[in-house]
């Protein structure tokens, strides 16, 4: 089964050029999925932007939980998928997908955390719940955490674990799952340099539940 899934924090989507980027980056990779993360979207911009962005395709947004400008857009093909969402949040939502061809289902909850480490934990109770109904199904998990996980995350060398670090770990150790396996740069963040001082970080991860990981070992 191909699974043609991706993301990407888009750090705002209103200009035209952002959009073609985007639209250029579903092309090119042959996805049947795509979510948009950070992209401010304003309520009265969100259907003309949609439907420029995926065409024909269906979506779906937090909108409603996002009134500050809409936090996460995900679009599908409807020929190749059915998505199904089961809970949403400001800073996740929690979907079942179904892939029409072969007639499986996964779970799948869209990621763009909070800047604070108080306000993730809105988000590690919402992936903590998320975890009693998917029970023994495959389920994968992505986006932003707006964390680093471990120290080697920061191009900062920092000799700290932060509270934020810690909760994020705790949160992923009881929902049992780990990092897919990736290719391409290990740091998925940029501070805007200021001279020397630019940061690097990893805050984007594709994580997996076991039962994922041993359906789909290939990815």
């Amino acid at each position: 089964m191909m699974m043609n899934i991706g993301c990407w924090n888009v750090r705002g989507s209103n200009l035209r050029p952002k959009q073609e980027e985007i639209k250029n980056v579903i092309r090119s990779n042959n996805l049947s999925l795509f979510a948009i993360l950070e992209s401010q979207l304003r309520f009265n911009k969100l259907q003309t932007t949609c439907n420029n962005v995926f065409g024909n395709w269906m979506w779906i947004s937090n909108q409603d939980v996002s009134p500050k400008g809409t936090r996460i857009i995900i679009g599908w093909d409807p020929d190749e998928l059915v998505v199904m969402p089961l809970d949403v949040n400001s800073q996740v939502m929690h979907c079942q997908i179904l892939f029409i061809k072969d007639n499986k289902k996964i779970f799948c909850s869209f990621i763009y955390a909070c800047n604070y480490y108080m306000d993730r934990r809105i988000l590690w109770d919402s992936l903590v719940k998320h975890f009693y109904s998917v029970n023994n199904s495959p389920w994968l998990i992505l986006g932003d955490f707006n964390v680093t996980k471990e120290l080697i995350d920061s191009s900062a060398g920092n000799s700290r674990i932060s509270k934020g670090m810690v909760e994020f770990n705790d949160c992923m150790n009881h929902i049992e799952v780990q990092d897919i396996n990736r290719s391409g740069l290990h740091y998925t963040w940029n501070q805007r340099p200021n001279g020397l001082n630019g940061v690097l970080k990893k805050l984007d991860r594709v994580l997996g539940n076991f039962k994922f990981i041993e359906d789909y070992p290939d990815l």
